[in-house]
């Protein structure tokens, strides 16, 4: 609190308006509990995976629902996913609404055709997050990614790693040419994790930050000699890597 002077108080009552685990962006009208409560400038993509006839989904669509979180974009600004070699929406197994993205382990995706405004490159300041449900079977997860599977492997992406089960970010230019930071956390425990990592747009450990269910980790430096571009053409993909590779 902050009275801009000094000031004494007897008592403080506050409400909160924004609940925890509450989606945002669910609908385009004044009926969502957060609209002008949580701030959405500069959100790029939104999905929520609860397969909703109402706003358009499908088994052939994951909405993107940024254009209702976002008032800067308009509706025409969207990065949909279609689902590739069986992806579904589970409806019996979620965190929050009424269902999550469901992923065999073997070729199951989601990829976006539209790049525009997600094909960051290493001066860009962007942010990843995502609520994940892993199991342990000794493989790399693919979380977010949009970085080429052939060639020099250039774009970005977070991932659980294979050793240590924990939160990693990459930004590869190509080979000898990447950012890697590992975080600390078990993330493939039985449990439900929220994940996001940060770049702030200089190529070097320091712009990077890792958070689990809100905490930030404590960070290792694999590799630091990214100095290329990570800008690519290849779709952003939910749960695997550019032609299905590493499958969450």
């Amino acid at each position: 609190f902050d009275a801009g002077t000094s000031a004494s108080w007897k008592n403080i009552t506050w409400s909160v308006e924004s609940p925890y685990g509450e989606e945002i962006g669910r609908a385009p009208d004044s009926n969502n509990p957060l609209a002008g409560l949580v701030n959405t400038t500069g959100l790029v993509v939104l999905y929520h995976f609860n397969n909703e006839s109402a706003f358009g989904e499908n088994g052939s669509v994951a909405r993107d629902f940024n254009v209702y979180a976002n008032s800067g974009i308009d509706n025409s600004f969207n990065h949909n996913l279609t689902p590739q070699n069986g992806a579904i929406i589970n409806k019996s197994f979620w965190k929050f609404g009424g269902g999550a993205a469901n992923f065999d382990g073997v070729d199951d995706t989601f990829n976006a055709s539209n790049d525009k405004g997600i094909d960051f490159d290493i001066d860009d300041n962007f942010t990843l997050s995502a609520w994940i449900f892993g199991l342990d079977d000794n493989t790399f997860h693919y979380i977010i990614s949009k970085q080429e599977n052939v060639g020099n492997s250039r774009g970005y992406l977070i991932y659980i790693d294979q050793a240590a089960e924990n939160l990693s970010i990459s930004l590869r230019s190509a080979a000898g040419n990447r950012l890697l930071i590992h975080g600390e956390t078990d993330l493939l425990d039985g449990n439900w994790h929220h994940v996001t990592a940060t770049y702030n747009g200089t190529p070097d450990p320091s712009s990077i930050a890792l958070y689990v269910d809100g905490v930030q980790e404590q960070t290792t430096v694999e590799d630091n000699t990214l100095t290329g571009t990570i800008s690519n053409t290849v779709p952003l993909h939910i749960g695997s890597r550019a032609q299905a590779a590493n499958p969450f």
